[in-house]
This record gives structure tokens, sequence and C-alpha cells, in this order.
């Protein structure tokens, strides 16, 4: 039995980089160094039935900073022209302050000027 849906619904992951798929989803050998640059197209083509399955994936490295136009170039060569990447906000704007952990130095904690949270006028 074929799977039949509507092009309006969208299967697709929080992430695309899960090297755990490698040999089920992914079957090229990738460099663990470039395994997540290099692998997008891949998971792109992965297919269900004769059908791509993934149709839309998330993109959680733009939490961190907002992607640059070189990599949003970078993924428009690896994706189909009807496929759908979501983003995500980055934290300066979508958390109060930086936490404590070591990874933000300086920065922590840091509160932020405005944050979605916070009323407007």
């Amino acid at each position: 039995m074929a799977l039949s849906l509507s092009h309006l619904i969208r299967f697709g992951t929080s992430t695309w980089a899960y090297e755990g798929w490698q040999g089920q989803v992914y079957h090229r050998q990738y460099a663990k160094s470039t395994f997540t640059h290099e692998c997008l197209w891949e998971y792109c083509q992965y297919q269900y039935q004769g059908e791509p399955l993934f149709r839309t994936v998330g993109n959680d490295a733009t939490f961190y900073r907002p992607p640059t136009a070189n990599q949003l170039r970078h993924y428009l060569t690896q994706i189909p022209e009807d496929f759908q990447m979501c983003f995500k906000v980055w934290e300066e704007i979508t958390i109060p302050s930086f936490a404590k952990p070591a990874r933000y130095g300086a920065l922590g904690p840091k509160r932020f000027p405005r944050t979605p949270i916070e009323r407007i006028d």
C-alpha cells in the first residue's frame, strides 16, 4: 500500500545531522569533520515507498547565531526547490539573558535589553 498524503503535509526531523542514521538514511561515507556540512542533500533524497519522505527539516545551528549569506546559499545548493527548512531563532532574541555555563564566557550572565517575552511599548 502506497503512502498517499497531501503535499501540504510534510515530514521532517529537528535536524539532518544525526550520524546514527548512517546505513539507514545515509549511505555515503562522510568525514566526521564535514558530515553536517555535506549530508543535507542525502537527507532530502531519502525515500519511503518510492517518494521522498523528508520534505522539511529544522536547523538548530541558528540558535547560536544568525546564518550567513554563504551558509544560506550552501543550503540552497543541497535542497530540492519544494523543500522547506525551519530555522531556530537565535538565543539573543529568545532568552532574556545568557546563563552561567562556561560556553558563554564573559557574556554570562548578561541580560538582553529586550526579548519577545517582554512588553515593547
